[in-house]
């Protein structure tokens, strides 16, 4: 179908909507004589219903992709090539949205029109023979060789009628849907990435401190809801100033990640890990009592406690204090009940570190680790 040495034929920079009508109008022409000789009418039927429903099809992928590109924040390179000469074939893998005629990408929405390129290069021309004639061709084939993917040929004079087929049509409606959802998974994981980028912490995988502000503020309203209630704990490693003094910052910075993926591994499901900053972390605890809470931070400090860090260098133990305290009615607000928690840490501190400590409001304090071991003991 393809040589050097026959007559060239331009192909269209873009071929605008209303040259897709005009090209409908031609089939129903074409179609109404063939159906002056045959009583039969199914398949003239199909092949108009066809020929709307890609124009229909034309415009919806249109304004998605539009309202796509509206929203999305990091441009990507395949919507931004534009056919500039004609008789060439850009080097582009997905869907080119150029303006008709002009080719400014300042009016790159005037038209819409998708335009289907191979992966030929672009400083190269090729000629094709179409019968002879100066008749342009709708095709969507699997095209092999140098031509590596779908081609759309579409004559720029609109005195050559544009031919369509039913197989045609069927592989450009394929290779639109795959075209969008191609751009919308592109989109999409722009999209999951900027938001980890930015509610997460880039050393220890957990939450920054900005997106646990958001997610306690959501938790204590859910708590109330659904009258639940809700733990929260703050700790930090003892003497972290000291890991980096006698080991370096890279070793600090080591136990700060390992201490991230130990906490993630040592508590629930449910549970919403953050860094609160420093080398201080935050655990929120949906559905969970005080001495639950008290329970699993107890054992996650011992775990910690007989934990080594940065074992492919010089291993290092830390250990951790703790606070933690139970949503109240009188904590007006996240802030409240942050501060109730951070005095319990500061509490855990005073008291020798390397220890959990809770929170109450105004009521007898309850030596919890008592009340535990007794449990236990009743229950062995």
């Amino acid at each position: 179908m393809f040589a050097q040495d026959e007559p060239k034929i331009k192909l269209s920079k873009v071929t605008s909507f209303n040259h897709y009508l005009y090209a409908v109008l031609i089939m129903h022409f074409l179609i109404y004589t063939v159906q002056l000789n045959f009583r039969e009418s199914v398949v003239t039927n199909i092949l108009i219903t066809s020929c709307w429903l890609l124009v229909g099809l034309h415009a919806f992928i249109n304004e998605s992709t539009r309202q796509i590109l509206k929203k999305s924040v990091i441009a990507t390179p395949e919507v931004c090539h534009v056919l500039a000469k004609s008789n060439y074939i850009l080097s582009v893998t997905l869907i080119t949205v150029a303006t008709f005629a002009t080719g400014n990408t300042m009016l790159i929405f005037l038209y819409l029109i998708p335009v289907f390129n191979s992966m030929f290069s672009a400083y190269k021309k090729f000629s094709m023979a179409l019968l002879g004639t100066g008749i342009g061709l709708l095709l969507t084939a699997e095209l092999t060789g140098w031509l590596k993917s779908d081609l759309l040929i579409a004559n720029k004079d609109i005195i050559f009628p544009t031919i369509l087929t039913y197989t045609s049509i069927i592989g450009l409606l394929g290779y639109l849907g795959t075209i969008l959802s191609s751009q919308v998974k592109h989109n999409s994981d722009n999209a999951n990435m900027l938001h980890n980028l930015a509610t997460t912490d880039a050393l220890t995988g957990l939450l920054n401190r900005r997106e646990f502000n958001r997610r306690i503020s959501e938790e204590i309203a859910r708590a109330k809801r659904h009258k639940t209630s809700i733990c929260l704990a703050l700790f930090d490693i003892d003497h972290f100033k000291k890991i980096n003094d006698t080991y370096g910052h890279n070793a600090g910075d080591a136990v700060l990640k390992e201490l991230g993926e130990l906490i993630s591994v040592n508590t629930r499901s449910c549970d919403i890990a953050a860094r609160y900053g420093g080398e201080e972390f935050a655990l929120i605890l949906p559905e969970t009592s005080l001495n639950e809470g008290y329970e699993l931070l107890e054992r996650l400090r011992d775990r910690v406690e007989k934990q080594y860090f940065h074992l492919s260098y010089s291993p290092i133990q830390a250990t951790i204090s703790v606070g933690v305290a139970q949503y109240d009615f009188m904590d007006s607000c996240a802030a409240d009940f942050c501060e109730r928690t951070d005095k319990a840490l500061y509490q855990a501190k005073r008291n020798g570190r390397n220890r959990v400590e809770y929170a109450t409001l105004g009521m007898p304090k309850l030596d919890l680790s008592r009340i535990l071991v007794s449990q236990s003991n009743q229950t062995s």
